[in-house]
């Protein structure tokens, strides 16, 4: 998808491509360099909504919180 993600307090990262493939009730977010290029999931839930114009999908969820979620390689494990 490729869309940036929007966290409460400032832009987190971006929708990874692979994110349909894990599961439709979750997103997988490339945090880039800000958390080490890490790849974690995060519920669907958290999304308040989708700005197809700006390309941007925004969350209800901090940095932090963001930074404290489970990383995609866990999930598969």
């Amino acid at each position: 998808m490729g869309y940036r993600v929007h966290a409460s307090d400032g832009d987190i990262g971006k929708v990874d491509e692979a994110s349909n493939a894990f599961d439709e009730s979750s997103i997988v977010v490339d945090t880039g360099p800000w958390i080490f290029g890490r790849k974690v999931i995060l519920p669907a839930g958290t999304v308040q909504r989708v700005d197809d114009a700006d390309e941007k999908v925004y969350v209800d969820l901090t940095k932090a919180q963001i930074k404290d979620s489970p990383e995609l390689a866990d999930a598969t494990a």
